[in-house]
């Protein structure tokens, strides 16, 4: 008897195989070169492996009764407030510029899932923002939306 569990598993596993059939008839090219397809053989190749991971540790581990305790209580919230806040940054990007925004987004990430003090949110927040923005704009020469604060 198949576990009810492991289905999703096997449609990613397909979404996984149409992913390199797909690449292959674009072209992948080479290294040096990359076709196309190149990303979406990784893609497909990265899901496959990560979804044969799921389906082994679904068929391997003990069922167990009690529900996540991110679940219980107000932490709900926590999970939503992610895709949520991705919405607003996306939303904001333009207007705002990449620095600040990110560095915004950033702040509020850490400090709801991290609980951290400001003082490791802030520095962790302008490093990684500082960070992105120059391998990004310096070493890999792409442009970021400039905003009101031409940042």
């Amino acid at each position: 008897m198949i576990n009810v569990n492991a289905i999703p598993s096997f449609i990613l596993i397909i979404v996984g195989v149409v992913f390199i059939v797909s690449s292959l008839k674009l072209g992948i090219g080479n290294i040096g070169s990359p076709g196309p397809g190149f990303v979406p053989l990784g893609a497909g190749g990265l899901l496959i492996i990560l979804t044969l991971g799921t389906i082994v540790e679904t068929f391997f581990k003990r069922e167990r009764k009690s529900r996540p305790k991110i679940f219980e209580g107000s932490q709900w919230w926590v999970m939503l407030s992610v895709p949520l806040s991705l919405l607003v940054y996306a939303l904001l990007l333009d207007i705002m510029g990449f620095i600040p925004c990110t560095f915004l987004i950033l702040v509020f990430l850490f400090k709801i899932w991290g609980r951290q003090s400001w003082k490791v949110v802030l520095g962790a927040s302008m490093l990684i923002t500082g960070f992105t923005y120059l391998l990004f704009s310096y070493f890999l020469k792409i442009n970021f939306p400039i905003g009101l604060f031409e940042f």
